[in-house]
Order: C-alpha cells, then sequence, then structure tokens
C-alpha cells in the first residue's frame, strides 16, 4: 500500500498510520521485532490518531516483524478497545503466516480477516465502515 502525499501520515517503530475517512485507519508495518513496550506505545498512538474513537483497520503486514507469542497476547487483548473490524493483507508468506497465527489464536469478538490484497481487504472492510 502506498502513504499517501496528501493525507497526514504518522508513523513509530512499527508502522506508517493514516487516517481515510472518520472511520478508515490505514497502516503499513515495518519489520521491526514488536516488544511489549512498543506494542503499547503503538496503541497510544492510535489512541491519539483517532481521537479514542473505534475505528475500522486496514493494514498492510508484507513487511511485519517477528511477534513472539507474549507480543502476540498483548495485540489480541488491545485490538478490541480500538477497532470494530480488522482487514489485513500482505503478498510475502512471512506475512501472512504472522497474521493468520494473530487470527487464529484470537477470540476476540471483533471481525478479523486477512487477504492476499488491498482491493479485496478493503471491499470486505466496507460493511463496517457505518
Amino acid at each position: 500500500m502506498e502513504l499517501p502525499k496528501d493525507i497526514e501520515v504518522y508513523q513509530d517503530e512499527l508502522a506508517f498510520y493514516w487516517m481515510e475517512n472518520d472511520m478508515l485507519l490505514c497502516s503499513v508495518t515495518k519489520s521491526t521485532p514488536r516488544t511489549v513496550e512498543n506494542i503499547i506505545s503503538t496503541f497510544e498512538l492510535i489512541e491519539e490518531i483517532t481521537e479514542g474513537k473505534k475505528v475500522c483497520l486496514l493494514s498492510d503486514t508484507t513487511a511485519t516483524g517477528s511477534r513472539p507469542d507474549y507480543a502476540r497476547a498483548i495485540s489480541i487483548k488491545m485490538v478490541v478497545n480500538y477497532f470494530k473490524a480488522l482487514a489485513m493483507f500482505s503478498i510475502s508468506p512471512f506475512g501472512k503466516l504472522v497474521v493468520n497465527s494473530f487470527i487464529t489464536v484470537s477470540c476476540e469478538p471483533i471481525p478479523m480477516k486477512l487477504f492476499s490484497n488491498e482491493l479485496e481487504a478493503r471491499e470486505w472492510l466496507n460493511e463496517y465502515l457505518e
């Protein structure tokens, strides 16, 4: 996914972020390994960007970094507080593996799905953007 040139883009250790409208947060992940500290910091930034409102997430996880079990567990517990639905896509096998393991172990009551491309992910999210 291309970073926009006409919208404010935020970044931290883990990703680039921007709001496309008031209900859709987009992100492009970085290859930085996930830790408890940088995951908590990321959710603090997300809360700032979204002004505390639950939004949908469209995430390009192609370049995602490794995520130990304890870091994944923290992410799983936190997503329900920030997101209505998560659509993630990756063109890399590693990115797909990381997302699949995240979705598989998550039992949170929000819709999450992995896609092979951005267009499919965007189409799926449309029903949650209302």
